[in-house]
């Protein structure tokens, strides 16, 4: 049998498992992917579209951009693909402050910031630079442009004529050599290279005087257009990875599901595909094949006790199994879903909670019968869910045992003795229980045992000697673990007239 009740209870009642701290979903799993991208920031992906949660939950960026670039100099990009392009649609920071942009640019092979500028350009082809404010702080309108370093980037004129800029577009003024620049490098180590169109190449140091010519006419730049030489590592964008350290519950496993627990004080029972260690209050997890984020939500556990473990029945009602519930705060709005499984029968009761703000509550439930037999046991098992987790989930025996019903009847009522002094009746037993019952019938201090099969009856002969006055003798049954019934028959002497 299947019914509701509103109900909110953890089970927690003789030996059990502790449990201790409380968690929620920050995020609910409905994600193909989630990566920490800073302390309290995370990206998550639906599809091929990615968005930006925090730790607490709120979705600070919609699923729906192409790409999140990862933060360098705290600032990350949100760029949607536009015919081929990266269009930029806004800039976050790593408090998760996002600024969207009015006007459209799109970033080039340098989409991160460095020395405070991003390189981008317009819908015209034009290079110029961004802010992180997302304005444009150096106007479009070269033909190319290298990322700043060391205070300086090199941008292409129309005319193709390569000049080096400072962060007020002031143009470096270089010393006289033997042409325009027609190519020139970042400055790394105080250094760039530049190349004449007549392919003279020069180091040139950030006072603008040459240093030396170089008569190679073959050399190499780096991801940042820097001047490779020997013994120089590339140089490359200082992306700002977070580094939090573990801490909180650690996932285990179990039957190929991972749940959540502090030493042998399980947090979270298992539920999860995949799961991740907490971190600054924080887990990934996996559930039916998306990725969601825990978070710590109280350090108080839930707790609750029940009011007895064995359970009389009486005419197939057992007694009402009472709970008395305490959750932390955090989870008092919260309706919680209480499923009962008896392994011994099905459908599981399914007992669902009030939504009323209280931390104190009393609830209660009523087993189902198993029918046949007269003192049994059922293991149950109690889950416990709220807002799509389960919370716990364990297993409880309880103990039942059914009062027998059974009933007495004598007749005549009234018996006249014979010549011997014996008087005669008739003993008619009905077990109206559910399983067979072992009967003591005593007839004037005399025991008979009998045995009477579930909802059956059986009639039994009596005598009561030496009867040699009017008065009332009893016919007495008692049952192990029933009442005792008896009846009264009035014996008349045989040589007493009617």
């Amino acid at each position: 049998m299947r019914k509701t009740i509103f109900i909110q209870i953890l089970w927690m009642a003789l030996p059990c498992v502790l449990f201790s701290q409380t968690v929620k979903w920050a995020v609910k799993p409905a994600y193909s992917f989630i990566e920490t991208i800073s302390d309290d920031l995370y990206k998550i992906k639906s599809g091929n579209k990615c968005g930006i949660a925090d730790k607490q939950g709120k979705i600070i960026v919609n699923a729906e951009v192409d790409s999140i670039t990862p933060f360098v100099e705290d600032n990350a990009l949100l760029l949607d693909s536009q015919g081929g392009k990266y269009k930029i649609r806004g800039i976050i920071n790593r408090r998760g402050e996002v600024n969207i942009l009015a006007e459209t640019y799109y970033v080039t092979s340098w989409p991160y910031f460095q020395n405070g500028y991003l390189v981008v350009s317009n819908p015209n082809g034009l290079y110029g630079f961004m802010n992180n404010a997302g304005k444009e702080a150096i106007s479009c309108k070269y033909k190319n442009a290298h990322p700043f370093s060391e205070g300086f980037a090199s941008v292409t004129l129309l005319n193709d004529r390569v000049i080096y800029v400072n962060t007020f577009e002031q143009p470096l003024q270089l010393e006289p050599g033997d042409g325009e620049i027609y190519l020139g490098t970042t400055f790394r180590n105080t250094e760039a290279l530049v190349c004449t169109v007549d392919k003279k190449m020069y180091l040139i140091k950030q006072n603008g005087n040459i240093k030396s010519k170089i008569k190679k006419s073959e050399f190499a730049v780096d991801a940042m257009y820097c001047l490779c030489t020997d013994g120089i590592s590339m140089s490359v964008p200082t992306v700002q990875l977070p580094d939090i350290p573990n801490g909180g519950p650690v996932p285990y496993k179990e039957q190929s599901l991972y749940g959540f627990r502090n030493g042998a004080t399980i947090v979270l029972p298992p539920q999860f595909t995949d799961a991740c260690p907490f971190k600054n209050d924080v887990a990934k997890v996996m559930q039916n094949g998306k990725y969601g984020l825990l978070k710590i939500v109280s350090t108080d556990s839930i707790t609750a006790k029940v009011n007895k473990t064995a359970l009389k029945v009486e005419k197939m009602i057992p007694e009402t199994l009472n709970y008395t519930a305490t959750v932390p705060k955090e989870l008092s709005n919260i309706p919680l879903e209480l499923t009962v499984t008896n392994e011994n029968s099905t459908p599981s009761e399914i007992l669902i909670s009030a939504q009323n703000g209280n931390t104190e509550r009393n609830y209660s439930f009523t087993p189902s019968v198993v029918k046949g037999v007269e003192i049994y046991t059922n293991n149950y098992t109690f889950q416990l869910s709220g807002d799509d987790l389960i919370l716990r989930k364990e297993q409880q025996s309880i103990a039942f045992r059914k009062i027998p019903e059974y009933l007495l009847a004598v007749s005549p009522g009234s018996s006249k003795a014979n010549e011997d002094n014996v008087a005669s009746v008739n003993i008619l037993l009905s077990n109206s229980s559910d399983f067979p019952l072992k009967m003591k019938v005593s007839v004037d201090g005399t025991i008979k045992p009998v045995e009477i099969k579930a909802l059956e009856k059986k009639s039994l002969s009596a005598t009561f000697k030496d009867v040699n006055i009017k008065e009332f003798r009893k016919v007495r049954v008692t049952v192990p673990n029933g009442k005792t019934q008896e009846r009264s028959v009035e014996v008349i002497p045989f040589y007493q007239e009617n």
